[in-house]
């Protein structure tokens, strides 16, 4: 009997919650105020939209046809037909990937690639200035040494004394 013991009781469910903290919350009309004005999308944008989107249906268009004639030599079964929906699904996907990098590289080559106005003049906000970057990669003990010459070779700042005992010093 001295092996049986009862378990301690267990705390509360509250005692994992937080304290409650309800807010105001007063009924609204949606209807009530004033709209916003609605803002369309300039030219330039809506033809990259039209040349992504395009691009990316014709390309499925053309798949998903071509995968109906492989599909479809002896009529096409249910099973069949589940096949020729997940790669239409799937190929639309990618398609619209690659549609957005071919739009990417053909900005770039033509120059016409907008930047996204960072001015580099200006010191960064003290909230980016604060933060720390943390890299972490899975190294097998033999790639150690080199891993260690590369962070040291980058603009890297130095491991500090405070960082925890189980990281490995550069």
């Amino acid at each position: 009997m001295d092996a049986l013991r009862l378990a301690p009781a267990a705390p509360p469910p509250e005692a994992y919650l937080p304290p409650e903290a309800p807010l105001a919350m007063p009924v609204q009309s949606l209807r009530d105020g004033a709209r916003a004005p609605v803002r369309f999308a300039p030219p330039a944008v809506a033809a990259r939209r039209a040349f992504v989107f395009g691009t990316a249906g014709l390309l499925s268009i053309v798949a998903a046809y071509e995968m109906y004639l492989v599909l479809a030599v002896g009529g096409l079964t249910a099973l069949e037909a589940v096949v020729l929906v997940l790669f239409v699904i799937l190929f639309v996907w990618v398609a619209l990937s690659f549609a957005s990098m071919l739009g990417g590289v053909i900005a770039m080559a033509t120059r016409r690639a907008q930047s996204i106005d960072i001015d580099t003049g200006t010191p960064l906000p003290a909230m980016l200035v604060a933060l720390t970057l943390t890299m972490m990669l899975p190294v097998t003990p033999a790639g150690m040494k080199t891993l260690s010459t590369l962070l040291r070779r980058s603009a890297a700042p130095p491991v500090t004394e405070s960082a925890p005992e189980n990281t490995l010093p550069l």
